[in-house]
């Protein structure tokens, strides 16, 4: 039986991206070349009546490891992503990192493209039947722990 309500799940990465469930099924969308007007026709098919919006919370301040360019990129996509996401009337929910993260194994210590394969590894383990790319894993997850907590006997691949 499949979840009841459709998700937007977004990974606001500069190399991030979106997990849209619905009925159908799946849908992934990697940001590279994903320009504003994208965005908003891809979550514009969406009925927010019917539909939870989850995007990464971000951190204020990103630490020495990520240069500037990278910072002001991830809080732009940020800030449009969920304000696109409000202005439709999408309710939206906020998850850190940590909290969506928690429960994987093999993350501990892992920083960057490390991080990001193992994240890919745990996406394409748990949903092998969909092309997962470095971009689209994070979304995946995020679509994945939200239909985990929000009915623990259900997740979204049922």
């Amino acid at each position: 039986m499949p979840f009841p309500r459709n998700v937007i799940a977004v990974d606001p990465g500069q190399k991030g991206g979106v997990a849209l469930y619905t009925k159908g099924g799946i849908t992934l969308k990697g940001f590279t070349n994903f320009t504003e007007t994208e965005f908003m026709e891809v979550v514009g098919v969406m009925d927010p009546a019917e539909t939870d919006a989850v995007i990464e919370s971000i951190p204020p301040y990103t630490g020495a490891n990520i240069p500037s360019s990278s910072a002001f990129k991830l809080g732009y996509n940020y800030g449009f992503e969920s304000g696109v996401l409000m202005a439709m009337k999408f309710p939206l929910h906020l998850v850190k990192p940590q909290k969506w993260q928690a429960g994987l194994e093999g993350l501990r210590g892992l920083t960057g493209a490390p991080r990001k394969r193992k994240l890919k590894s745990h996406a394409c383990r748990l949903y092998p039947e969909l092309k997962i790319t470095l971009a689209t894993a994070d979304a995946l997850l995020i679509l994945d722990w939200w239909h985990r907590t929000q009915n623990p006997i259900r997740d979204a691949r049922t």
